[in-house]
């Protein structure tokens, strides 16, 4: 197809259209009823009305809404598009190319002008144009593809390259601040009226074969313009991560990365940007490590180049604290975001759309630490000010929605978190069609509120919906794609569907698949699956290929370590501890030291080893003062009390975690240790009461081994009865057997 620049700039002319007036140039009714002739036809002949006479044409409440949006009232908005913008818009729609703009810097030059208040290139035309127009109508159509194609899709990639190069120039060229903040200003304004319906609303079918035939020629056609190159790969990745195309994405953004390093160093905003954007696909995909490791250096590039107090070292502390998050750094996490959170206020005031983001993440981290309360606070501030700042129609609404209805089903309030959650899933479908991988998220939220609810028939369609849509736009391998996996394991087992558990784990784990680095995830949770039926080998097996796989996860050591034990392999257990405080020992979150320091202590250990545990069982209860799960911190506190013979300790901080009775689990491990201190200490009256009450909950309130599903907390089953057996032999003087073993 004859291709140039100057076809991108008639799609940059339909969006701008649509950003003035918020209608496209051509009714999309009367194009979907009109044939395929009539269609090209239409768009090679036909004159769209200029913006500010199609803002004539609109009702009065279309007019004030499209008015509202940019900020104004609809009198003043005509009188601004009037005259100037009407003619650059047309200019930009030219149907001869060669009266279009010839440049994109031509066109921007233009607007430039415009807010200077200088004469612009285009101009309203003269007769002798118009007559010149009418014959012009009358000559061969044009590829019928290409105009459609222009109309509906390329706009999407070069506009989005200029929004881009414009509001960073705002940040990134001192030396023209001035003329740089206007056109961003400009831009920023009307794309603030938009929803993310702009760009993918369309048929992005034939958006992504053109990224993909972009993408391709990219390299050869700008080789003697790396510059100009890497800036364009930068824009396709930007585009293909925004349709969740993530390969793709990660390809683009590190040969751009890879240009400009090579270009400008290793000390330049350019590269900056480059090191944020690979490393925000590089989440996507999983490869958490890798993009610590970019936003680091990001965040270090742009104090050096900007100091402190700027937008550039917020928004890197912003991202550095998300991915912190997603590896469960979340002190770390916690204090990144209050450091970007204060200096973005400082920067933007307190209502500002980034102060609402970072708000959101440091909500997240307050949540996931177990500080519900505060937690909820934060998500309900974000909430309303994206509404007021952003309507109550956009994706930033729609994510406060998912993380205040997240909250509120994790602490019970399932009514409203579904209703909240619906309404969120409803307003993505809208804005990103139906194969998004936020939509995927959202559909998975809401069958995890329908599960706890007891509709497991309605929760196992979405969860099987949702992993068809991850395996497709996330791979097998992905660890989310293993997260759903438990989900839907779990419900399956509720409806006494074993055997189908067992199926969608053969389906998918396949020799060849299981053979792959990646493929940690998937062991962990077939692992889980077998240990909670009670096949504890198969478990263990595939516990330690995970762990072997990937043994940063904490997850699969934590988890296979109460196996060993059940399994009578102490040896292995030992090794296994060994090795998981190597690793471990000098964690500083909470939950990772609780959990190291529980299952370490499952069995007497040598005193190098209870100086390691009793450190981390510090650091746990230090670190996770306020939290909702400070009764497990006390636990495992009170457990290293007891192993190191400080019996009296023991029994005080054991006492504190059984406090709150009714999480079954740590009542049957607390009493059982209460038992084993007090009898250490000669308190016989006191010891047979606890370990009176510990076999009574674990024989009434535990789940049974022989109903084939002790729960997806059995991990937690198993700690309980390994410390009650140990407590039986202790005080009833004798060994207790093992629970049957598969």
């Amino acid at each position: 197809m004859d291709i140039d620049t100057r076809s991108d700039i008639y799609s940059l002319g339909v969006l701008l259209y649509e950003l003035l007036t918020g209608k496209t140039p051509f009714d999309p009714r009367t194009l979907d009823e009109a044939g395929f002739d009539e269609k090209r036809r239409i768009i090679r002949e036909q004159e769209p009305p200029r913006p500010s006479t199609r803002l004539t044409t609109l009702n009065d409440a279309d007019v004030t809404t499209v008015a509202k949006h940019r900020q104004s009232e609809p009198p003043k908005l005509l009188k601004l598009i009037r005259g100037d913008l009407d003619w650059i818009v047309m200019k930009a729609l030219e149907k001869d190319r060669l009266l279009r703009y010839e440049f994109v810097s031509a066109f921007a030059e233009d607007i430039r002008r415009h807010l200077r208040n200088e004469p612009v290139a285009a101009a309203a035309p003269s007769a002798v144009y118009k007559f010149r127009k009418f014959a012009r109508r009358h000559k061969a159509a044009l590829a019928a593809a290409t105009a459609i194609a222009a109309v509906l899709v390329a706009g999407v990639v070069v506009s989005s390259w200029l929004a881009v190069r414009a509001s960073r120039a705002e940040k990134m060229s001192r030396s023209e601040a001035n003329k740089s903040r206007q056109v961003a200003q400009f831009l920023q304004d009307m794309l603030n009226g938009v929803g993310p319906s702009v760009a993918l609303g369309r048929d992005t079918t034939m958006l992504r074969e053109i990224l993909d035939k972009t993408a391709k020629r990219v390299g050869e056609d700008f080789k003697d313009h790396p510059d100009v190159e890497a800036e364009l790969r930068n824009t396709i990745g930007n585009v293909y991560l925004a349709l969740g195309e993530y390969q793709n994405s990660e390809a683009m953004h590190r040969k751009a990365l890879a240009i400009r390093k090579r270009l400008l160093g290793n000390e330049h905003i350019d590269v900056s940007i480059s090191l944020n954007d690979l490393a925000n696909v590089l989440e996507s995909l999983d490869k958490l490590a890798e993009a610590e490791t970019m936003y680091r250096e990001a965040l270090a590039m742009n104090r050096k180049l900007f100091g402190n107090d700027d937008p550039n070292v917020a928004t890197a502390l912003h991202n550095l604290a998300t991915v912190l998050y997603s590896q469960g750094k979340l002190a770390e996490a916690e204090t990144t975001y209050r450091e970007a959170l204060a200096m973005e206020k400082k920067v933007y005031g307190h209502e500002h759309q980034e102060v609402a983001t970072t708000l959101n993440g440091l909500a997240n981290a307050l949540y996931s630490r177990g500080k519900n309360s505060q937690a909820e606070t934060m998500y309900r501030e974000v909430l309303a000010m994206r509404k007021k700042l952003l309507g109550s129609e956009h994706l930033g609404v729609a994510s406060s929605l998912i993380s205040l209805a997240t909250l509120l089903n994790s602490n019970g309030e399932l009514a409203e978190a579904e209703t909240l959650t619906r309404e969120a899933l409803a307003m993505e479908r809208k804005l990103l069609g139906n194969e998004h991988p936020e939509v995927a998220t959202s559909i998975e939220r809401l069958a995890n509120v329908l599960h706890r609810q007891g509709k497991h028939a309605e929760a196992e369609t979405m969860y099987r919906e949702v992993l068809a849509m991850k395996r497709k736009l996330l791979g097998l391998e992905h660890s989310e794609v293993a997260k759903l996996l438990d989900s839907l394991t779990d419900v399956l087992l509720r409806q006494g569907s074993l055997a189908e558990a067992e199926r969608l784990f053969k389906d998918i784990l396949t020799p060849a698949v299981e053979s792959q680095p990646r493929s940690a995830g998937l062991l962990r949770s077939r692992g889980s699956l077998r240990a909670r039926i009670g096949r504890w080998k198969e478990g263990a097996a595939d516990l330690a290929n995970a762990v072997q796989m990937d043994p940063n996860e904490h997850w699969g050591w934590y988890r296979l370590t109460p196996l060993l034990v059940e399994m009578g392999d102490e040896r292995g257990y030992r090794q296994h501890c060994e090795a998981m405080l190597a690793r471990f020992a000098s964690t500083k979150e909470s939950f990772i030291a609780e959990r190291t320091a529980k299952v370490c202590l499952l069995l007497p250990m040598n005193e190098e080893v209870l100086q390691t545990v009793s450190s981390l069982a510090d650091t746990a209860i230090n670190a996770g003062k306020g939290d909702s799960y400070l009764l497990y911190f006390q636990f495992a506190k009170g457990l290293s009390e007891y192993r190191q013979a400080r019996f009296a300790s023991a029994i005080e901080w054991t006492k504190k975690a059984s406090s709150s009775p009714g999480i079954y689990f740590l009542d049957v491990q607390t009493s059982a240790v209460l038992a084993m201190a007090h009898h250490q200490l000669k308190q016989t009256v006191e010891a047979r009461a606890a370990l009176t009450e510990a076999v009574e909950i674990a024989e009434k309130r535990l789940p049974k081994l022989e109903n084939g599903d002790i729960g997806d907390s059995w991990h937690d089953w198993l700690i309980a009865h390994i410390l009650l057996r140990e407590a039986k032999a202790l005080i009833d003087g004798q060994p207790t057997p093992t629970t049957s073993a598969k």
